[in-house]
């Protein structure tokens, strides 16, 4: 018998290896589905909401004590990075026209993502009225674009993860009452007004290092809007210690309609897509 060549061998297996039988038409649907499948997967999930309670006629446009900026008052500088991670000056936005800031605890907040939600789905009707939505978060600048394709938002959204917009604007937290900071006070000194020895006693030992409390915290956010117009000044604003309690865009509208010469309709040929939005917005010095 004579042997085989080893060459010939190889040339065997390869074609088999390359052998493929003709796919079938239930074969190809299978392999379409499971593709679109792991692209739905890789899509970017929208993150989680929750609706919201509209504030009543008598709260609408109100802030708790020692909480936002109050209406009449110039915008306070304030820096937040933008969709490029580029820091835009927040009191140099109404540079290019009247501006609705609006203040949230960020994307784990189901309540605040419906009020993004709502706001990207009138945010023709504000354009219409030459104002621009602009909202801020304690969010990174991944967060934020992940969340404004996820809720499909055609606006602005700004990162403001150490909270200095936030403080800047007085809503990165809820003030303590006057009653509870006296109670404070009290806990650290006797009766007699003398230094109380047992907090002496809680006072860490030298040489031990003890962890820094964190300076801002989303969770501690109130919730808050500011109408900003064209010369800088705050105009209208709301905010609320009840998460649940938002202004709907209805209301807010409604404001920007009575505020005279506040709104100033937008030209036809100014209209922008909602991908200008991230590059149009001032850049600081």
């Amino acid at each position: 018998m004579r042997p085989i060549h080893p060459l010939a061998v190889l040339i065997g297996l390869t074609a088999v290896a390359c052998f493929r039988p003709p796919q079938s038409a239930t074969e190809a649907i299978q392999d379409a589905t499971a593709t679109t499948q792991e692209a739905v997967t890789e899509a970017v999930e929208a993150p989680p909401t929750m609706a919201t309670t509209a504030p009543a006629d008598d709260q609408l446009g109100t802030l708790p004590e020692g909480v936002g900026t109050p209406v009449g008052e110039p915008v306070p500088f304030a820096v937040a990075d933008g969709a490029s991670g580029t820091p835009l000056v927040l009191s140099e936005l109404h540079t290019r026209g009247p501006v609705l800031l609006v203040f949230t605890k960020g994307t784990a907040s189901p309540t605040c993502n419906h009020q993004l939600q709502a706001l990207g789905a009138s945010y023709e009707a504000f354009q219409e009225r030459g104002i621009r939505p602009v909202a801020v978060s304690g969010d990174s600048v991944e967060q934020l674009a992940q969340a404004r394709e996820g809720l499909q938002l055609p606006y602005v959204l700004l990162s403001d993860p150490d909270g200095m917009a936030h403080k800047a604007f007085k809503v990165d937290e809820m003030p303590e009452p006057a009653e509870a900071q006296v109670a404070a006070t009290d806990g650290q000194t006797g009766t007699d007004g003398q230094a109380d020895e047992t907090a002496t006693d809680a006072q860490p030992e030298l040489g031990v290092v003890t962890p820094a409390a964190p300076t801002f915290s989303t969770a501690e956010v109130v919730p808050a809007m500011f109408l900003i117009d064209s010369e800088g000044v705050v105009r209208w604003s709301h905010a609320s210690a009840d998460d649940t309690v938002r202004p709907t865009p209805e209301q807010v509208l409604a404001i920007v309609d009575g505020l005279e010469g506040f709104a100033v309709p937008a030209a036809p040929e100014a209209s922008e897509t909602p991908a200008a939005e991230d590059d149009t917005t001032v850049e600081t010095p």
